[in-house]
Order: C-alpha cells, then sequence, then structure tokens
C-alpha cells in the first residue's frame, strides 16, 4: 500500500485526503517511480473545485521526480535507482508516494541537478517551450508581453522568450514585490496590472495570457498587425471576454488557445524532448525558477489554500520523506 492525496468531492483542498490507496503496477511500457517531490499547479486547485468536472475521486499532480523503484517488461531507457522527472499531466496522479507512467513522459535528471528543482520544471517549462516554438513562435527582434510574470509559467514564458531571440520581454504583475521578483527574472519591463491598463501604450507581437478575466479583450488593442493573443489558462475564474471575431479579420489579428495536456496526448514522443530541453535549460542555468516552496505532503492542504489565495508567489512542491 501507498498513501496519496485523494480529491473526493469538489470542495477544495480543505477536504482532500491523505489516505492509502493500492500501488501502481507498471504496465509494460511504463516507469514506476518513487516520488519525492511533486510539483503543483493553480490548475490542481481548480480541479479539486470542479473545473473540468473529472470523475471522482482522483489524484490532482502535473508532475514529479524521484527516483525509478521499477519497470515494465519493455522499458529499456531506465533502471532501478535512476534519479528521474515525470509528467503526469494526462492522467494527473502525481500527488502520491508511487506512480506509474509512460516512459515517453519520463527523464533523467542530472547528478548535480535537485531533485526538487527538476520537478518545478517540467510543465511550465515545456509549456513555454512548445508554446514559443511551434504555437505562437516568437521571431528574432519581436517583442511579448506575458501576464503572471512570476508565476510558474509567466517566469519560463519570459526567460525563454529572450532565449529564442525576443528583443523586447514586458511582464505584468499584480504587486510591487512581484515586479522585483519580475526585474531579477530578466524581464525588460515590469509594469503593474493597473498601471499597465490605464496609462501605457506600448504594442507587442505576442501578448500571453494565462490569467484571463477583463484583460483579454483589451489585448487585442496592444497587439502589432499580425500579432497575436495566446490564451493559456484562465487563472482568475472570471466572466469570459466577449470578443468579436471581425475584429481580428479588420486588425489583421489572431487569438491562439494552447492546452499543454492536450498536446501531450496528441504528441507523446515529441514532448519527451521537450522535457529533455527543459532540465538541461535549468541544469546549465539558462533559466532560473520562481521561487520555490517546498512543504510536506501532510500539509498539503494548507499550501494549497495559500497559494490559491495568493500568498505563495513562486513554485510550490509537496516533499515526501
Amino acid at each position: 500500500m501507498m498513501k496519496a492525496l485523494l480529491v473526493n468531492d469538489y470542495n477544495g483542498p480543505e477536504t482532500m485526503q491523505y489516505t492509502e490507496i493500492e500501488n501502481p503496477a507498471p504496465k509494460d511500457n511504463e516507469v514506476v517511480i518513487q516520488v519525492q517531490y511533486s510539483g503543483v499547479g493553480l490548475v490542481d486547485i481548480l480541479f479539486s473545485r470542479g473545473f473540468g468536472q473529472r470523475k471522482l475521486p482522483f489524484i490532482p499532480g502535473l508532475e514529479v521526480s524521484g527516483t525509478v523503484k521499477n519497470v515494465g517488461k519493455n522499458v529499456e531507457k531506465f533502471k532501478k535507482g535512476d534519479r528521474v522527472a515525470a509528467l503526469t499531466i494526462n492522467g494527473l496522479k502525481g500527488f502520491a508516494e508511487l506512480v506509474s507512467v509512460g516512459e515517453d513522459y519520463v527523464v533523467k535528471v542530472p547528478d548535480e541537478l535537485d531533485l526538487g528543482i527538476a520537478a518545478g520544471t517540467l510543465t511550465n517549462t515545456a509549456t513555454a517551450l512548445v508554446l514559443l516554438k511551434e504555437i505562437t513562435p516568437i521571431h528574432v527582434g519581436g517583442s511579448l508581453l506575458v501576464y503572471g510574470a512570476t508565476g510558474g509559467l509567466g517566469s519560463q514564458v519570459g526567460q525563454i522568450a529572450k532565449l529564442l531571440g525576443a528583443q523586447k520581454v514586458v511582464g505584468v504583475v499584480s504587486t510591487e514585490s512581484k515586479k522585483v521578483k519580475a526585474e531579477q527574472l530578466g524581464f525588460d519591463h515590469v509594469y503593474l496590472q493597473e498601471e499597465f491598463l490605464n496609462s501605457s501604450n506600448e504594442l507587442f507581437d505576442i501578448v500571453v495570457d494565462p490569467i484571463g478575466g477583463k484583460q483579454r479583450k483589451l489585448n487585442l488593442d496592444r497587439l502589432n498587425p499580425y500579432g497575436s493573443l495566446a490564451i493559456v489558462g484562465n487563472a482568475s475564474q472570471e466572466e469570459l471576454a466577449d470578443i468579436n471575431p471581425d475584429t481580428l479579420w479588420l486588425k489583421n489579428l489572431s487569438i491562439t488557445g494552447f492546452n499543454f495536456g492536450m498536446y501531450t496526448s496528441q504528441y507523446t514522443k515529441r514532448v519527451n524532448k521537450y522535457l529533455e530541453w527543459a532540465i538541461q535549460l535549468i541544469y546549465q542555468k539558462q533559466l532560473d525558477l520562481p521561487t520555490v516552496y517546498k512543504t510536506p505532503i501532510s500539509e498539503a492542504s494548507e499550501s494549497l489554500i495559500k497559494l490559491e489565495n495568493g500568498e505563495i508567489n513562486g513554485k510550490l512542491l509537496l516533499e515526501y520523506h
């Protein structure tokens, strides 16, 4: 038996239960990981409050790191004891002591790289890489604006845009303390949200919006001709923006939605290369994660509530002993 953090209803982190369940058995192409860290995303909290109406009960969790415990009979790349990180975004299930996951979603972690950092890297860094390489490519000399610039995803989008040749990368945040953190992450300029909405007239080739809410419609006025609004989340859970599609036609604009979970289920082999790339960028110190917060799995509910309330700004990890 192992322990896992279960969602048994849609009442949020408050009613999650850390309880015993059966150990996973690997299928032929799967790797069983003894989890040391689970990465937490805001979407885990949204799922626990009924977003997507996932079948109950379920185990949240998009990414993990740890060591290989055993492997299926067709697995050749990994062996017992290997240090690894894995994407669990398709079936969730990452908030558990043991996770069984397809080998294409698993990557080795260099000995010198902290397993906590590895667990906090996969989802957000790979999402940013796919977004800016394939979905809305940033061209050399281009400009990009990202909301939530110190969040798990926003922090990676800004840095990767720079690595891919963007000339101007601007962030939008909600507080002065977040503004300082975003500046430390290398953004060319950082605005407070109200300041940006009310005073700035800057235009961009790409606007990346994981937040949603009232500014989503206004973002179309922030785009250069042939610019793109990339919708990658709805963290605010506010009312959806009413956008006239003729605006796109008349102004030569586009709106692109990108769901990384769906992408990973459709392009498994390609995702593996992005996961390896993400780990290497962090290992080679070409990217920084936002502030990392490690909390024991036994205190997960309290920490998830703090994340939801904005009391944790950065990357939250659940730690197993």
